[in-house]
């Protein structure tokens, strides 16, 4: 079967998914068939690899230029790349997971890693153009937070663009995961916040895996102005949200990113 065939299919089956009214945007950052993906205006078929930088390339679904993932890719600024993991438990199945060119029969579990290695802590953003729909809907994906004293890893809405500090002053609704203790397992803070650092804000020490996939959840009612959080099952409760909706949606800090759904929600 030709490549194009099989992103053909799987384009196909993501619309009749939201056609149903349930699936608005997914991203599993798998490499895509034969290790390509589609990149820039012109969705040029492009190799991914480990530590090929995320900006620029098509999400998964819709699998559009008008939906082009964004991050810092530069020399000397930590960027969001993909990257490689054991499989994550929580995706469901995707055409875009397939093995590596040469690489056997084994399908690697594509993620989305800031390392952010290079120095103090920068909360570096990667972000996608996806517009709020003005029902109830929820916001998904697994997080896999480093255990480094200082970093967090965080999945928001926001309404800017800014690829760096952006989730602090701009985010409409944002839940992000700190480490406690350098290096070790089990706990960390789970923060949930409405309008950057200025607004409401609950915290709730919860489990956590720092070499494994947290999953991390937002609910919003633009009809009620309410929004509730839930990382790895707890809900860190719900908070009141602006009215309006939010133009971006995406992940800030170090650490990892994987799984990302927006559906409609009851």
């Amino acid at each position: 079967m030709k490549l194009r065939n099989l992103f053909i299919i799987t384009l196909f089956s993501f619309t009749c998914l939201a056609q149903s009214g349930t699936v608005l945007f997914r991203e599993s950052f798998g490499f895509g068939p034969a290790q390509q993906r589609p990149k820039s205006g012109k969705g040029k078929l492009t190799p991914v690899f480990v530590a090929t930088g995320v900006s620029g390339f098509w999400a998964e679904f819709p699998a559009d230029k008008s939906v082009t993932w964004m991050s810092v890719d530069a020399a000397g600024v930590p960027g969001w790349n993909f990257a490689a993991s054991s499989p994550n438990p929580y995706e469901p199945p995707t055409p875009m997971q397939a093995p590596l060119v040469g690489g056997g029969v084994d399908v690697p579990n594509g993620l989305a890693y800031c390392f952010n290695d290079l120095g103090a802590f920068r909360a570096m953003n990667l972000l996608a153009p996806v517009s709020s729909p003005k029902t109830k809907f929820e916001v998904t994906a697994e997080l896999m937070p480093r255990p480094i004293v200082g970093h967090s890893t965080a999945m928001g809405l926001t309404n800017s663009n800014v690829l760096e500090d952006n989730f602090e002053g701009s985010a409409t609704v944002w839940v992000r995961i700190l480490a406690q203790v350098t290096g070790v397992q089990g706990s960390g803070l789970a923060e949930f916040r409405v309008r950057g650092l200025a607004g409401p804000v609950v915290s709730q020490q919860v489990p956590v895996d720092f070499n494994g996939f947290n999953p991390v959840k937002i609910v919003v009612d633009p009809v009620g102005l309410t929004a509730t959080a839930t990382v790895n099952g707890i809900v860190l409760g719900t908070l009141p949200i602006p009215a309006g909706g939010t133009k971006y949606l995406g992940f800030e800090g170090s650490g990892g990113a994987d799984d990302v759904f927006v559906r409609l929600a009851q």
